[in-house]
C-alpha cells in the first residue's frame, strides 16, 4: 500500500517529505520500472494522476533537464494531460516546478506551465508567463479571479525553481505567495473581486501541463 506519510529523520529531527496533501508528483525521468515511456508520465503521489501526452504530438523527453529527465515543450500543439480527478479539487494550492523558457509569448498571448481548467475561458488555478516574461499565478471561481505576479521578468534560457502558494486566510493579497529559487518575492496583486467567502470553483475539465485548456486550447509552453 502507498504510505500516508514519508518522513526523513535527520540528526533526530523528522522532516516530512510528503503526505496525503501531495496531489501530483512527477519526476519526468522516463523510468520503465514505473511504467513510464516518452508518452506516459507516472504520478508518484497516492492518487495516481498519471499524465499522457496530448495534442498533435508529444513533448520531447530529454535526459539532461535540470536534474535528470525533463520534457521539452515546443510551444505548438503539445502538452501533458493529467486528467480530471476530484483529488485536484483543493482550496489550498501549492504549485512547484523547475522550468526554463525558450521564448516569451507574443503580445496578448501567454505560456502556461500548468492549469486546472474550468469550462470556458476560466481556470480553477494556473501558473503562466505573459509576453513580458512575468510569472502569473491565479485562482478563480468564474466571478472572482485574484492574480499575483512578481515585478520582474524571468529570463529565457535560464532554469528557475518556481513555487506558487494560495491559502485562504485574510482574504487579501497576503493569501497568495510566489517563491523563485527558494526566495519569497514581492508581487503585485490584482484582487479582481477577491473577498471573504471566496472558494475556488471546480468542474470536470482536465489538468494540463504545458497548455491552457477550455475553449481557448492554446497558449502552449515553449520551454522545458
Amino acid at each position: 500500500p502507498f504510505p500516508k506519510n514519508f518522513k526523513l529523520n535527520w540528526n533526530g529531527t523528522n522532516f516530512t517529505l510528503y503526505n496525503e496533501s501531495l496531489l501530483l508528483m512527477m519526476n519526468f525521468d522516463n523510468m520503465a520500472e514505473l511504467g513510464e515511456s516518452s508518452s506516459i508520465v507516472k504520478d508518484l503521489s497516492k492518487y495516481g494522476n498519471n499524465g499522457a501526452c496530448a495534442g498533435g504530438s508529444c513533448p520531447i523527453w530529454i535526459s539532461n533537464g535540470k536534474y535528470n529527465g525533463a520534457y521539452d515543450f515546443y510551444g505548438s500543439d503539445d502538452y501533458i494531460n493529467c486528467g480530471n480527478s476530484s483529488s485536484f479539487n483543493s482550496q489550498e494550492i501549492t504549485l512547484s516546478t523547475w522550468v526554463k523558457f525558450n521564448s516569451y509569448p507574443p503580445a496578448t498571448k501567454y505560456q502556461f506551465i500548468i492549469e486546472k481548467n474550468l469550462a470556458g475561458t476560466w481556470a480553477s488555478y494556473g501558473l503562466w508567463i505573459n509576453a513580458s516574461g512575468n510569472l502569473i499565478f491565479s485562482v478563480q471561481n468564474r466571478s472572482a479571479y485574484p492574480v499575483w505576479s512578481p515585478n520582474f521578468p524571468l529570463n529565457t534560457g535560464q532554469w528557475y525553481h518556481v513555487t506558487a502558494v494560495f491559502k485562504r486566510k485574510d482574504y487579501n493579497s497576503s493569501d497568495g505567495k510566489i517563491y523563485i529559487n527558494g526566495q519569497s518575492v514581492q508581487t503585485t496583486n490584482i484582487t479582481n473581486g477577491y473577498r471573504t467567502g471566496f472558494a475556488i470553483k471546480y468542474d470536470k475539465n482536465n489538468t494540463n501541463i504545458g497548455r491552457e485548456g477550455g475553449t481557448i486550447n492554446s497558449n502552449y509552453l515553449d520551454g522545458t
